[in-house]
């Protein structure tokens, strides 16, 4: 049998330099060492789109009878004039679809409902709605309610009927603002609400002169102005439970 031979082991490369092994290198042969070393600067990155302040703001609560009202404060118009035609028409129509329906929330607020439960001064005719005004801060939107008491309600001995106005408005300095105005016959009862406690101080100070407005108008004044919001009642469940699907 012929003995094995060992293949010959190369010799390690010398540095012409200085006799030592030359250093090897595990980059691709077609990859320059100086240029590989150089640090690759990472890739700039556009800063996030800036959403309308319009779009964050939270959306109204939707009203349902005997619901607060609430005042939605001025909202500059998103619509650039450099915008583009066709998004722009995109934006109207979605705008307007949402005006749609919240009109159809307040008319079903605004129907009668026949429960037993209901108390007979939540039985006689309302009316929901809402009324947007321009302001120099843009477009602001109050909420109104007007409402009569049914018979056998809290009419009064004499028959007449109570009639209620509400509404509430936001407004750049006052803040947020409710109002509820009673009429009982020659009787006018005023309730302010103001969420800030300067604009309760104001409405204060001119709490005088409304009344001497009443008064020359034929009425009783009666007036108060507190500080906060109206109490509101508790939202029973099943409130916006959709039945119908």
């Amino acid at each position: 049998m012929a003995a094995a031979t060992a293949a010959p082991i190369p010799a390690p490369a010398t540095n012409p330099t200085g006799g030592q092994p030359a250093p090897t290198s595990s980059l691709p042969l077609d990859i320059d060492p100086g240029v590989a070393q150089t640090p690759i600067p990472a890739a700039p990155q556009s800063p996030a789109p800036q959403i309308p302040a319009s779009t964050t703001t939270a959306p109204p609560p939707p009203p349902y009878r005997g619901g607060p009202t609430t005042g939605q404060a001025p909202a500059p118009s998103t619509l650039t004039a450099g915008i583009d035609p066709s998004a722009a028409g995109r934006r109207l129509l979605v705008e307007t679809d949402g005006a749609l329906a919240r009109q159809q929330l307040h008319q079903i607020a605004s129907q009668p409902q026949s429960s037993s439960s209901q108390r007979p001064a939540d039985a006689g005719p309302r009316w929901m709605f809402e009324l947007p005004f321009a302001t120099a801060h843009g477009s602001s939107v109050a909420q109104f309610e007007i409402s009569r008491d049914g018979a056998g309600g809290s009419a009064t001995a004499e028959g007449q009927p109570v009639w209620r106005a509400r509404f509430s408005i936001d407004l750049e300095p006052m803040g947020p603002v409710h109002v509820q105005v009673t009429l009982t016959g020659a009787r006018a009862g005023v309730a302010l609400w103001a969420e800030r406690p300067a604009t309760a101080s104001q409405l204060r100070a001119s709490q005088a002169a409304l009344a001497q407005d009443l008064e020359g108008a034929n009425f009783a004044p009666a007036i108060s102005v507190q500080v906060g919001a109206p109490p509101r009642a508790a939202v029973p469940a099943g409130r916006f439970l959709d039945q119908a699907s």
